[in-house]
């Protein structure tokens, strides 16, 4: 095995992490549980938005909106751009 890389004048930071090794890991468990409850705000905000969306289209189907409303062809759009010159603006 080789010799120990130990050097000569350790910085105090160095010597300090030696003896308590808790100076390290306690702010870091505090960031990461910090974040967690952080992300949580962002996270609750999507669940809500797509359960809000969820309850629209649950209300349309209930009241039969999704049966009146007429279905997009992009193919009728086209010939009916062309049929009625007027709507189309020309510069």
């Amino acid at each position: 095995m080789p010799f120990p890389s130990n050097s000569i004048n350790p910085s105090p930071l160095q010597s300090r992490l030696k003896r308590h090794p808790a100076l390290f890991g306690v702010p870091f468990l505090l960031i990461i549980v910090g974040a967690s409850f952080g992300l949580q705000t962002f996270t609750q905000t999507r669940y809500d938005l797509q359960d809000q969306k969820v309850k629209q289209i649950s209300t349309e189907k209930s009241l039969g909106l999704d049966h009146k409303k007429k279905k997009f062809d992009i193919r009728e759009e086209y010939y009916v751009s062309f049929r009625e010159p007027s709507l189309s603006k020309s510069y």
